[in-house]
Formats: C-alpha cells, sequence, structure tokens
C-alpha cells in the first residue's frame, strides 16, 4: 500500500473464490490496513467465481456491511484467461510427472522470485512445465531451471 499511498491511487482488492474462504481474505486483508490505507480502497472485487452470482448475495451483504466498502463486481471463472498468480500461490497445480513431448522441471526454491517469468513456457504447445520440492521429484526432465530468489544467501 506504500506505492497507492504514494500516488494517491484507488486500489481494489480482489479475492480469489477458487481457493476457498473469499469474504473472510477480502475482510482480513480489509482490516489489518490502517485508516490511511482503507481510505485508498474502493471496494472489492471477487474473481474466479463458477455458477450464480446470485448465491453470493448473502455473503456480499455481509461484507459490504462489516468493511463499509461496496463489491464491485464478481467475475466468472475462465479456463482460457492465462492472468499471473500473484507470489507462488499457484505453483502447487504444476508439480507431477511430464505428459508432454518437452519436460521442463523448475526447482522450487522456498522464496523463489519471479516465477511468472516461467509463464510463456507453460503456455507453449508440447511443453510441460512442472516445479519440483524433492530431488525424488525430478525424473529426467530436457531441461533443468535453478531460478532466482528472495533470499540469495540462504
Amino acid at each position: 500500500m506504500a506505492m497507492a499511498k504514494a500516488a494517491k491511487a484507488v486500489c481494489l482488492l480482489v479475492g480469489d473464490i477458487d481457493r476457498g474462504g473469499v469474504f473472510a481474505s477480502l475482510t482480513g486483508t480489509f482490516e489489518i490496513l490502517d485508516d490511511e490505507e482503507r481510505q485508498h480502497i474502493a471496494g472489492f472485487v471477487i474473481n474466479k467465481f463458477r455458477g450464480d452470482p446470485a448465491l453470493l448475495d448473502e455473503g456480499i451483504r455481509w461484507l459490504e456491511e462489516k468493511t463499509g466498502k461496496p463489491v464491485l463486481g464478481v467475475l466468472p471463472y475462465d479456463p482460457e484467461l492465462h492472468i499471473q498468480d500473484e507470489d507462488a500461490l499457484d505453483l502447487e497445480k504444476s508439480r507431477g510427472e511430464s505428459t508432454r513431448a518437452l519436460d521442463i522441471a523448475v526447482i522450487l526454491l522456498p522464496r523463489i522470485s519471479n516465477f511468472t517469468d516461467f509463464d510463456p513456457l507453460a503456455q507453449e504447445p508440447g511443453v510441460n512445465l512442472r516445479y519440483i520440492k524433492h530431488p525424488g521429484e525430478m525424473g529426467s526432465p530436457d531441461l533443468l531451471i535453478l531460478p532466482g530468489t528472495k533470499a540469495t544467501l540462504s
């Protein structure tokens, strides 16, 4: 929020309902902001919803009453939309055995940085990009990548 404050920016808090607990996540995030930071929040957006948005009406009313901020939209899940995930939250989906022609393994460091740099490889037809935590998961990849980290010394 430091950048938002410096730029006097209007911000949205976006929650991924696919992970579960979206109302608790949005409320908790909003609650830990200080008063000045909360002033930058225009409202909330719920992302990756599957189904009838009317099912969320009660939760949306609760969130708006609890925070005093509106829910500005509910975005449907779209499997064809490839938006980068924040931090390393989505890396678990890319673990496992190779089923494609070119097998690329990335060592999943505890504090991996810029992991989204590998997204173009994952989108390439015929490429299986997977993240490995243990040597036993490596198998025989065609390419092994040691990525950058946010904690070089450790």
